[in-house]
């Protein structure tokens, strides 16, 4: 089994790149400039050299075609951008592809698409056996449903010898949690996905309403292990203020929390520290009881937060949930927001008059010893397909990407953009090492799709719903659950004959 770490991309590796100059390679170097990019980037130092199989690669200027998902919730460039924009992130991956053609001698050519329409390709590529696309870019929970219907090749076996799954640019902890009981891995994620930065939920902090409530530092709160569930509630429940006096509570009011009723939920999992996968002895998952207790206990405490407790606004009955959310902290009517960290990137929180943080979600309790973060299945995986022409050159061009996404792409988005232009207080900086840092995959989760989406059906379904029915809704998960990891076992199984 690989190593597992309990990051996704090592944030001290990071902060190194960004204070060190560890590089002696020319090529990549050069391409960064020694000041400031075409685009006004600021160029970055990186910790590791381009590894040396990947140094001695030239395929002669080769096509390497890349289906790309566009739109959602990762945007237009989250893998490939086209073109200079005078934008850091975007122009950071715009310069990256440079350096990658450059390295190993090929030559990009991406194909966006809407998902739905990427799906619809890699059925029809596996069907005809085209060989057009050599690595496709899909979302997790969109991914899975194709692993047995064959149309992806185990990146761990034949995704060549040039791709490392040790190198610190892929995510431990998701292979960890995503290698299956016969060894297998179809997709893999790491530094190439920005997404995994940009869906890591987190809460966010209007610092001059803290002070304007005279509210407790918050960032003293999260350091002294003491911000927690119930901290939470006890904090939120007397900041409500009827603002517009009409003796009803409504958008135009005021509140301490404003917490999406239904996908809002999900990342508590992590938070929470629970879990309801485990291994058999052959590796393969099963349904555990081990958290059963703890995560009926989280939905007690969430469901009183979001539909008893006055300081929370429910969006339930709103037809523009993540809207709602984004408009009501920008125009500082709520003290906390429960969102992605994307949403550090918009313009209303860009533009905000109100200084704000950012920190993790709170813990199960003080006796947790550490946070935890949740990445929204949302985030992007890396295919090589069945009918690709060369898995050898696809590995590689994958590994080559994730190695200078680490290095030049990711320094650029965590502090440049979040660390330096809009997290501009060294507490917020604390937190969020504090919250990448402790991201955590789960199973259940990843698989969740073919699985019949097990953690969703016992929190974020009845939640949104607002029903209480977590005890009959578990036997009825846990009986048809363990069926289909039955099955999905001996499917996936099946595909080695």
């Amino acid at each position: 089994m690989i190593k597992t770490v309990s990051i996704l991309i090592l944030i001290s590796m990071l902060l190194a790149m960004l204070s060190s100059c560890g590089s002696q390679n020319g090529s990549a170097a050069d391409a960064e400039g020694s000041g400031s990019t075409e685009s006004g980037t600021a160029a970055v130092t990186r910790e590791y050299d381009v590894p040396e199989a990947l140094e001695a690669l030239d395929y002669g200027g080769e096509k390497v075609t890349v289906l790309c998902r566009t739109g959602g919730m990762v945007g237009e460039n989250d893998f490939f951008s086209d073109e200079l924009m005078n934008m850091p992130v975007e122009d950071a991956i715009y310069n990256r592809t440079q350096v990658v053609s450059d390295m190993i001698g090929v030559e990009f050519v991406d194909i966006k698409m809407p998902l739905a329409d990427v799906l619809k390709e890699m059925t029809l590529q596996m069907n005809t056996g085209d060989p057009t696309y050599d690595i496709v870019e899909c979302s997790a929970w969109r991914a899975i449903a194709y692993i047995v219907q064959g149309y992806m090749r185990d990146i761990i076996t034949e995704g060549g010898e040039y791709l490392d799954l040790d190198s610190p640019w892929w995510s431990h902890d998701w292979i960890d949690e995503a290698v299956l009981g016969n060894g297998s891995l179809y997709f893999i994620t790491g530094a190439p996905a920005l997404s995994l930065y940009r869906l890591i939920f987190v809460m966010f902090y209007n610092k001059d309403m803290g002070e304007e409530l005279k509210v407790e530092d918050l960032y003293k709160v999260v350091e002294e292990g003491r911000w927690t569930l119930d901290y939470v509630a006890d904090l939120i429940a007397p900041l409500y203020s009827d603002m517009n006096g009409n003796d009803q509570h409504d958008i135009e009011d005021r509140y301490g929390l404003v917490l999406d009723h239904g996908a809002g939920t999900d990342p508590y999992w992590s938070a929470c520290d629970i879990s309801i996968f485990s291994r058999d002895d052959e590796g393969w998952f099963i349904f555990s009881d081990k958290d059963i207790e703890k995560i009926s206990s989280v939905f007690d405490k969430l469901y009183a937060i979001i539909y008893d407790n006055p300081g929370n606004w429910n969006t339930a009955g709103t037809s523009n949930v993540l809207g709602e959310i984004e408009m009501m902290f920008a125009s500082g009517r709520t003290l906390l927001a429960n969102e992605h960290l994307r949403y550090a990137e918009y313009e209303n929180f860009r533009n905000m008059q109100d200084e704000y943080g950012i920190l993790p979600l709170p813990k199960y309790d003080e006796k947790q010893k550490d946070y935890y973060s949740f990445v929204h299945d949302q985030y992007s995986v890396f295919i090589i397909p069945q009918a690709a022409r060369d898995p050898e050159l696809s590995g590689a061009a994958l590994e080559a990407l994730a190695y200078e996404n680490y290095c030049s792409v990711l320094p650029v988005y965590y502090d440049l953009v979040l660390k330096g232009r809009y997290a501009n207080d060294p507490q917020t900086r604390k937190m969020i090492d504090i919250i990448t840092s402790g991201v955590r995959m789960d199973s259940a989760w990843i698989y969740g799709n073919v699985l019949n989406d097990p953690c969703q059906s016992l929190i974020r379904n009845p939640m949104s719903q607002e029903k209480r029915t977590f005890g009959s809704d578990l036997a009825e998960v846990k009986k048809k659950v363990s069926t289909l990891l039955k099955i999905f076992a001996k499917e996936v199984s099946a595909l080695d004959s």
